[in-house]
């Protein structure tokens, strides 16, 4: 039978560190970019959402206005129904500012994971720098002169 090699030589072990790293970064700087993707979209969005809540909240005035000078069943029932429509509006906008939230706290959390990534690899790098480089040779003394 042939022995398998299972022990891996410094050298090795440090390049799969590194290459682990490596693949972690560019995972987390993935990560980072669909979140700002989506943080984009989530702020036009915002914006849409907002100008839509306008829009109603201005319609809702209008009928109110318009029913307090001449109040009938069907200004009533218009005003019920914009009231709706500007309510939802602003749950809508109001759910997309929650989403908007955990958004940039994802993206804050990926961030920070990132640049501990980068620490860690740097930390590796030097320790594989002083463990590579001789140690400094010293200078021989002058004898002492009696």
């Amino acid at each position: 039978m042939a022995a398998n090699k299972t022990s891996l030589s410094s050298h090795d072990i440090k390049k799969q560190i590194n290459d682990l790293h490596t693949k972690l970064e560019k995972t987390q700087f993935s990560d980072l970019s669909k979140s700002e993707k989506a943080l984009a979209k989530l702020q036009k969005a915002i914006t849409k959402s907002s100008e839509k809540q306008k829009k109603a909240k201005a319609k809702l005035d209008a009928l109110r206005s318009k029913h307090k000078s001449n109040p009938s069943k069907s200004s009533k029932t218009a005003v019920a129904k914009a009231q709706e429509a500007s309510n939802a509006a602003s749950a809508e906008s109001k759910e997309l500012r929650t989403q908007l939230a955990a958004a940039k706290a994802a993206m804050k959390s990926i961030q920070d994971d990132l640049a501990q990534t980068k620490k860690e690899k740097k930390a590796v790098e030097d320790i594989r720098n002083k463990q590579s480089k001789p140690a400094p040779k010293r200078k021989k003394r002058a004898p002492k002169k009696a």
